[in-house]
């Protein structure tokens, strides 16, 4: 009788000891899986971060841009000087290029 006590318990260890590796098994599986959305969830969050960054920055600069030119617009002795800037600099860039087709 005492042998079938003994393997009874050895049974139930084993039952137990089973339970218990599957459960580490678990939790390290748990572990990882949380560490890789962890990851994951960072740089998605980085990418979104940066993302809104450059959407701001873009939408201040557009922002600036309205403003200064509705302010130019406003201002009549404004607008002829950037005209006369703007043709200086178209005349001075024709200056510089060269002619495609002047030499042939």
């Amino acid at each position: 009788m005492s042998a079938s006590v003994t393997h009874v318990n050895h049974q139930g260890d084993h039952y137990h000891q089973v339970r218990a590796e599957l459960a580490q098994q678990s939790y390290e599986h748990t572990v990882f899986t949380l560490r890789l959305v962890g990851r994951f969830a960072r740089r998605a969050a980085t990418a979104v971060g940066q993302a809104l960054m450059r959407w701001a920055v873009a939408y201040e600069k557009t922002a600036q841009q309205r403003i200064m030119r509705e302010l130019a617009l406003s201002h009549p002795s404004l607008v002829a000087e950037i005209r006369a800037a703007r043709s200086t600099a178209a005349a001075e860039a024709a200056r510089r290029s060269p002619v495609i087709g002047m030499w042939e």
